[in-house]
């Protein structure tokens, strides 16, 4: 299932927002749910995934990270090569975790603390429902890194950031690579990711 941007956005394409870098206290703030999608749920959705896709190596943007304090996230794991298995571009309003099963550990990276990483322990798999854009109910399986990519983007919405879910400082590290932002006129296609 690919929930695309396109004709969910009514013709909208989005904007690039600049990303809040902790310790902005908007990023510590539980996000609300989305009563309806409206427009205005439609264009944050699109800019969004703009800015998602204006920054080499970003897999998943919750809008929270843009100052929007609204239960929407994106996410696009595809050309990343650690992922396994991949929905496509997934825009999910009011994601929910309903269930997770397995334990994996990782490395996570955010763009909300561009110098570092954290090793995390996360569930292996993941179902989370939520809405399309186009206010369908969806479910999504995801399992591996696409799992933990949702996961760590439906943390923003709670107000959840990378270094809350390390079991010891010896668990964060310096990023070796900072995330680019790309020229706007630049595809990010075939960029591999970094989350």
């Amino acid at each position: 299932m690919s929930i695309e941007a396109g004709p969910a956005h009514d013709g909208r394409i989005g904007v690039p927002r600049p990303v809040l870098v902790a310790p902005d206290l908007l990023l510590r703030r539980a996000a609300r749910r989305c009563p309806e999608i409206n427009s205005r749920v439609a264009a944050l959705a699109a800019d969004l995934l703009a800015t998602m896709r204006s920054h080499a190596g970003c897999v998943g943007l919750a809008a929270p990270q843009i100052g929007a304090l609204a239960r929407v996230v994106v996410i696009d794991v595809t050309m990343d090569p650690r992922a396994s298995d991949a929905h496509g571009i997934i825009l999910l309003v009011n994601p929910e975790i309903v269930l997770a099963a397995g334990s994996q550990a990782g490395r996570e990276g955010c763009l909300s603390l561009p110098g570092l990483t954290a090793s995390i322990r996360r569930p292996a798999k993941v179902v989370v429902a939520g809405l399309s854009i186009r206010s369908e109910d969806v479910l999504i399986e995801a399992r591996g890194f696409e799992a933990r990519v949702l996961q760590h983007e439906i943390d923003h919405l709670d107000g959840v950031i990378i270094h809350d879910r390390v079991e010891s400082l010896a668990d964060l590290s310096p990023r070796t690579q900072p995330f680019q932002q790309l020229p706007s006129d630049e595809d990010p296609a075939g960029v591999p990711s970094l989350h």
